[in-house]
């Protein structure tokens, strides 16, 4: 293994930071486009490795803010900007880079971190579960009939992104208030998502807000752009949904209803949506969606107690639990779980348990929508007594299903 020093950033090492991260993902660093990012950047959260005098890897992690089931919060370590140069990887960097992370967010108090993997088979062995995932969609014109009925009191109307600000935030916050894994924003962050640089467009048109609302308020959102297109004359454009919520099921059908048809249209896309969002059971036809699953948010629980007491439990659950944690010893042994829907009470115990699973896996189920089932089926989770893993799992899980609109 190579020798590898890992050192925390400062002010200074910004350019460092960004001449690693181009090496790493094969870019080339647009301070218009990335104007934004380094602004809710924290060099103070971030390490560099290096190989001798040769920078070789970085991380950092955002302080950020989750919902977790129902209607809580827990403060959370966004990790984010890993990147290994390819001259040294397999040679220790990432693991020596994760685990200085790690030891860090564990001393400031953060019992959760969180991350979008850039390749998912990286990060389960430093304990991040998949807990979140996606759909993409693209929906072709001549198939955007809905079955739904129509709310005569919504009205859309559209904005410019800076104007409707106030009210996609009330939209947010009361989304955020039902389903978890939904980061709070700050002002910074909100620059971040509405961040429009004309150099990232492709050809689009600028990002522009449709805001789905009635007398009382909005109710629904999506920022979107269009890029048109028309060959032989004829228009065959994309709508392209950058982010959307809608707090209840007509402002959901009144916003698709209007996504769905917009004039010089051909394809409405979406890339970013929750698995259960009511777009494919408004489609009179859903298979013209084309939805595609994929992988999105992997939760890695740092201080394990008070991870599991910051979150609501829809059906109790009283039993000894064995978690495996080679890469956070203080996490690792047996613990007596008493689930509840106030809270949660994790103690050190010495009795047999009745469930045996790697962090990883308390992670995936976390914020609701992974199956310990599922998982136990596919050989991840070992069960001692029977029906413990069902009775585990009726526990963690909570509709809607987890989501984050952003990667951050």
């Amino acid at each position: 293994m190579t020798s590898v020093v890992v050192r925390a950033c400062s002010e200074a090492d910004w350019a460092t930071v960004v001449h690693v991260d181009q090496l790493a993902f094969g870019y080339t660093f647009d301070e218009e486009e990335n104007a934004a990012d380094r602004n809710v950047l924290e060099l103070d959260r971030s390490f560099l490795a290096y190989v001798g005098d040769t920078p070789v890897g970085h991380t950092t992690a955002f302080s950020l803010c989750m919902s977790v089931p129902v209607g809580r919060e827990v403060a959370f370590a966004g990790v984010t900007w890993v990147g290994v140069l390819p001259t040294h990887r397999r040679r220790g960097v990432l693991t020596a880079l994760m685990r200085s992370q790690l030891d860090a967010v564990h001393e400031s108090g953060e019992p959760v971190a969180a991350l979008h993997a850039a390749e998912p088979a990286i990060y389960g062995r430093f304990g991040y579960g998949l807990a979140t995932q996606r759909l993409s969609v693209s929906v072709l014109r001549g198939h955007t009939a809905l079955e739904a009925p129509v709310d005569a009191a919504l009205t859309a109307r559209l904005s410019e992104i800076a104007d409707a600000r106030a009210a996609v935030e009330e939209v947010y916050a009361a989304v955020r208030g039902v389903r978890a894994g939904i980061p709070a924003r700050s002002d910074l962050w909100w620059d971040r998502c509405a961040n429009d640089p004309k150099s990232a467009r492709d050809g689009a048109s600028e990002r522009r807000c449709v805001l789905i609302e009635d007398a009382a308020g909005p109710r629904a959102y999506a920022m979107f752009s269009v890029k048109h297109d028309w060959p032989d004359g004829s228009a065959e454009g994309e709508l392209r949904v950058r982010e959307h919520a809608a707090t209840d099921p007509a402002a959901a059908a009144a916003l698709w209803r209007f996504l769905l048809n917009v004039d010089l249209v051909g394809r409405v896309v979406h890339e970013s949506l929750a698995v259960d969002d009511p777009l494919l059971e408004l489609l009179a036809d859903p298979r013209r969606a084309r939805p595609v699953r994929s992988d999105a948010v992997y939760v890695r629980l740092v201080d394990l107690p008070v991870a599991l007491a910051a979150r609501t439990y829809d059906v109790p659950y009283d039993g000894v639990v064995e978690v495996v944690d080679g890469f956070a010893p203080w996490n690792a042994g047996r613990w007596r779980l008493a689930l509840r829907p106030d809270g949660a009470e994790c103690t050190r115990t010495d009795a047999e348990p009745d469930v045996v699973l790697d962090v990883r896996e308390l992670g995936a189920a976390y914020l609701g929508g992974t199956s310990l089932v599922t998982r136990a089926g596919a050989g991840f989770v070992g069960q001692r007594t029977a029906g413990a893993v069902a009775a585990l799992g009726r526990a963690f899980v909570h509709e809607p299903a987890p989501y984050c609109p952003f990667v951050y």
